[in-house]
Order: structure tokens, then sequence, then C-alpha cells
């Protein structure tokens, strides 16, 4: 990929802000970056602008009619290019609720886009994995998720869908309180699977149990639970 020179008015990193800054890139990794060097030179010019990293996106359903419940691997792929317009550079695509075949088809679309994605010129933001909003959650704090597709947790599903993503499952948000769900938290975050607590009416004692089992995470605190 080579060498390549940007010139930024201002370059935002995790510790400071830098001004009049250079920053070089080489085979596409950020090498250096120096501050009150971005005043002579050719290069990519950003002067004014600011520069940041990358963002990520941990919970996102769609962009631009791009929808992840389509099941089809083009719209992870169409928001992988649409979302890279915006900053973002990398994506955890996000299911809604849904019954069993539909999200074993979107497992499948994202393990095959992450697959053209991570063998063909990236052309967007980076496909991270998958998180599964659902279908282990509490139907009183439904919020726009559809009631009629929640059901008691199941850790043999979890596994179908750890097995259709070809381990792309990356986190999964349920309700504690739903029948079964406690019994599977440790065996989800075995699999190194991210379990969130979200759309869930749990009282103190149940969410500290699920912490305690490997619960690391809360889906959009707060609302909806």
């Amino acid at each position: 990929m080579g060498r390549a020179i940007i010139y930024a008015g201002r370059v935002v990193t995790p510790f400071t802000t830098l001004r009049n800054a250079l920053i070089e890139v080489r085979d596409g990794i950020v090498a250096d970056v120096c501050e009150g060097c971005g005043s002579a030179g050719s290069g990519i010019n950003y002067r004014d602008y600011i520069v940041i990293p990358g963002i990520l996106d941990t919970h996102i359903h769609g962009i631009k009619g791009f929808d992840v419940n389509s099941g089809r691997a083009s719209d992870i792929l169409g928001m992988s290019r649409s979302l890279v317009e915006h900053g973002v550079t990398g994506f955890v695509p996000s299911t809604v609720t849904a019954p069993y075949d539909e999200l074993v088809k979107v497992c499948r679309a994202v393990s095959e886009a992450f697959k053209e994605w991570s063998t063909s010129a990236p052309q967007g933001a980076r496909v991270l994995g998958l998180h599964l909003e659902g279908p282990y959650i509490n139907p009183e704090k439904k919020g726009a998720q559809n009631p009629e597709f929640t059901r008691e947790a199941s850790f043999r599903e979890v596994l179908e869908y750890f097995k259709a993503s070809n381990g792309l499952l990356r986190m999964i948000t349920l309700a504690p309180e739903v029948k079964g769900a406690l019994e599977i938290v440790g065996r989800v975050s075995a699999l190194g699977v991210v379990v969130s607590l979200g759309h869930s009416n749990a009282d103190y004692e149940t969410a500290v149990k699920a912490v305690r089992r490997g619960a690391t995470r809360a889906t959009h605190l707060f609302n909806a639970m």
C-alpha cells in the first residue's frame, strides 16, 4: 500500500489534540504523528479539518435502506460502504428479534460479508462480527422489538447461531429474568461472546447474578429496561 503523508489542522488522539500536524501512514497503518510539522511538503491536505481515529459502531440495524435482518450479505456490505462515508471504520451489525430461521440466515450473511470484505480490497468499514439483540428479551420492555418472536433462552440455539456465523457472533443482548437466561450467561461468555443486559425488567438481585456469571455490558442503558 506504500506511504502517504496527511497534513491536518488538528489531530485528536486518545491522549491529546495536536495542531498543525503531520500524519505518516505506512501500508495502511499510522506510523507517526508529528505536531507542528504540517506547514511544508506535498501530501494530502486536510489543514482546514480535524482528523480523528475511526469510529466503531457496535449497535446498528441498518443505514440507507440496507437492513441487517434482510439476511443478505449484499446489505451488510452496503452498510460497510455507507458507514465509512461518516467516519465509521468498523461496525457490528445488529439484529432485531426474529424467528430462528431468519436469524440463522442473518448469521450466514454476516459470515459471507466478512469473508468477502477480508479477501478483497477493502472498500468500506470493517465487519467486526454480529450482535444478536434478542430473542431472549422481556416483552414488557420490547421497545421496537416484535414480542411475537421473544422466547425462552436456549444455549443450544445460541450454539447454532455461533456455528452459522462461523464464530463471528460477538455479542448477544438478553434479559436475565427470562426463563433460562441466567443459566446460559456463563456458557455463552465462555464462547467469547459478550453478554449484554437489555430489554429487561430485572430487579437488582437478578442483574447482579447475571454480572457475576459473566455479563459485562448493558444495551442502551436505562432505555427499555
